[in-house]
C-alpha cells in the first residue's frame, strides 16, 4: 500500500510532502503550542518559535506569536528544501493546521 503524502494548500497552489506519521504528529504539536501561545492574554512578551525536522527533506515552521491578535488572522513561515529545490511560504496557522489533521485521519488506521 502506498503511504498518502501530506498535502498542504497554499494560495496559489499546493505542495505534497512524504512525511512519517511521528514527525507529523510532532508538528501538529508544534502548532498546537504556538497556538496556544497566541491566546495567552499576557503582556510580556513572547519568544518565537521554531521547529525544524530534518530527514529527506528538510522542514522548518517559524512563528513569532507577539504580532497576531488571534489563531485565525496567525501565519507561519514554512520552508522546504532538499538538495534540487527550496521553497519559503507564509501560510494561515489554522489552514495549516487542517491539512496536517486530515492527512493523519487519512494514514491512522
Amino acid at each position: 500500500m502506498v503511504q498518502p503524502k501530506l498535502i498542504i494548500n497554499l494560495t496559489d497552489g499546493s505542495l505534497s510532502l512524504l512525511l512519517s506519521e511521528s514527525t507529523t504528529q510532532e508538528v501538529l504539536e508544534f502548532l498546537t503550542s504556538f497556538t496556544a501561545k497566541i491566546q495567552e492574554q499576557t503582556p510580556d512578551r513572547k519568544q518565537t518559535m521554531e521547529y525544524r525536522h530534518i530527514g529527506e527533506v528538510f522542514l522548518e515552521i517559524f512563528g513569532n506569536p507577539n504580532i497576531y491578535a488571534n489563531t485565525f488572522s496567525a501565519k507561519v513561515l514554512l520552508t522546504v528544501r532538499d538538495d534540487k529545490m527550496r521553497l519559503t511560504v507564509e501560510i494561515g496557522l489554522t489552514r495549516l493546521i487542517e491539512d496536517i489533521q486530515q492527512y493523519l485521519e487519512q494514514i491512522k488506521p
